[in-house]
């Protein structure tokens, strides 16, 4: 009956080590994901460029609006490069999409709409 009892003993300590270092890692993870939140919505919230809105178009490829003082900037992301596909300085055209991404975040029609008045074809 001892190796039963040792066994058990064995057993009841790797238990409570694996729920310890279970705890210890949720935690971690638990404030690693607090710092991160807090540090990346100061750095959007109140940062210069803001990224007002971004849409998948395949696969690992997107098309962003970021807003810069002077103008908005219409990226396409595609893998590990980015290019500027137009810039948008219309102070009229600048306002409305920046009103419009504050009530709704309709990207496609704001994009659609910037590319009718770049002269793109879609």
């Amino acid at each position: 009956m001892n190796s039963a009892a040792d066994i058990v003993s064995s057993g009841l300590k790797i238990l409570f080590s694996l729920v310890v270092v279970l705890a210890g890692l949720l935690v971690l993870f638990y404030t690693a994901k607090r710092i991160l939140k807090n540090s990346a919505a100061g750095i959007n919230g109140g940062g210069v460029v803001k990224v007002l809105g971004s849409t998948c178009i395949g696969f690992k490829r997107y098309i962003s609006l970021i807003d810069i003082p002077g103008c908005i900037l219409v990226i396409g992301i595609c893998g590990d490069s980015m290019s500027l596909l137009s810039k948008i300085e219309d102070r009229d055209m600048i306002d409305q999409i920046r009103e419009r991404t504050k009530s709704s975040p309709a990207f496609l029609s704001h994009l659609k709409k910037a590319s009718d008045n770049a002269g793109f074809q879609g």
